[in-house]
């Protein structure tokens, strides 16, 4: 498949809502509802180190209920303009400032010009970058996002799968429950991939190509495993 028509299948599995299914919570074995009660609580344990979240694929905006209860500034991103839209709408029903709390309709690789775009008035060291529920494993330029990522010098977060055998049987339950055409299970040297014939395209890269492949972009990254499936990337400009 050429490039062209992934970017469209991609476009397609989202904009069609195909890609709802992920997030529907009826789909989700007990693996995955202890993978995101981790993540959440991964991300709370750090709250004190930063003032403004940036989520990177929020979809209807994950965390946003959570910035606003933390007291965090918050800036949601996704691709897809019908989950901002959904998000939005979340946003109005809140008794929020909205000027603290923004979606866009965007991409990571535009990440630095959305920064300075949105103007949050707040120092790269206090904003912490959050990619969650694998939402970096979705990312079609993974090199575009490095870049941005290396420009834009905020601590980031990436949580995502293990690549281990437990991980990947738990994983294909998961998709399997979505219901996907012709599920396809490929492993490489750069980690466990899940394809079907309807768009969805999701990886778990191996930590030691992530390692690898950040440095090149001068990003040290480190790693912490969580729950029993669940993986925590955290990288730094070195």
């Amino acid at each position: 498949m050429s490039n062209q028509m992934r970017v469209k299948a991609y476009s397609n599995f989202y904009e069609q809502g195909l890609g709802d299914r992920l997030v529907d919570s009826s789909h989700f074995p007990a693996s995955i509802e202890c993978f995101l009660a981790g993540e959440r609580n991964l991300l709370h344990s750090y709250a004190d180190q930063f003032d403004l979240l940036i989520e990177v694929g929020c979809m209807d905006g994950r965390y946003l209920t959570w910035a606003a209860h933390s007291g965090k500034l918050y800036l949601g991103i996704d691709v897809v303009p019908r989950y901002i839209d959904i998000a939005l709408k979340k946003l109005m029903q809140m008794s929020i400032d909205p000027k603290n709390y923004r979606l866009v309709v965007g991409d990571v690789v535009d990440l630095p010009h959305l920064i300075s775009k949105e103007n949050f008035e707040v120092s790269p060291p206090k904003i912490l970058t959050f990619f969650p529920f694998n939402s970096f494993g979705n990312i079609l330029d993974i090199d575009g996002a490095a870049l941005a990522l290396s420009r834009m010098g905020t601590p980031t977060i990436i949580s995502t799968y293990g690549t281990h055998t437990e991980a990947t049987i738990e994983r294909k339950k998961y998709y399997a429950n979505c219901h996907y055409d012709n599920l396809q299970l490929i492993e490489d040297e750069r980690g466990v991939y899940f394809k079907s014939n309807d768009g969805l395209c999701s990886v778990a890269y191996h930590f030691g190509y992530i390692r690898n492949f950040f440095s090149s972009y001068g990003i040290t990254a480190s790693s912490l495993s969580f729950s029993k499936i669940g993986e925590m990337i955290f990288l730094n400009n070195a």
